[in-house]
């Protein structure tokens, strides 16, 4: 939401007249293009990577429980 908000703030430099309207317009566009193109791939690329990395290895692997340590004995009667 707060890529929007900006975004759509850097919109008035961008479709501005007048005096200084050539450097306006270069600023609003390098904010827009800024955003959009470092928040869109975070967008998919977080997911991807985090399923990614929290698959299990194999098939053959028994799932764990976190905090689990390897071979011992389990609690309670």
């Amino acid at each position: 939401m707060t890529v929007l908000s900006t975004v759509l703030a850097a919109v008035p430099l961008v479709v501005s007249t007048g005096a200084c309207a050539e450097s306006r317009f270069s600023i609003g566009i390098v904010i827009i293009g800024g955003f959009l193109g470092a928040s869109v791939p975070t967008l998919f690329l977080t997911p991807v990577l985090y399923d990614l990395t929290q698959r299990p290895r194999s098939a053959g692997h028994a799932e764990r429980r976190p905090g689990a340590v390897e071979g011992a004995a389990p609690l309670g009667p």
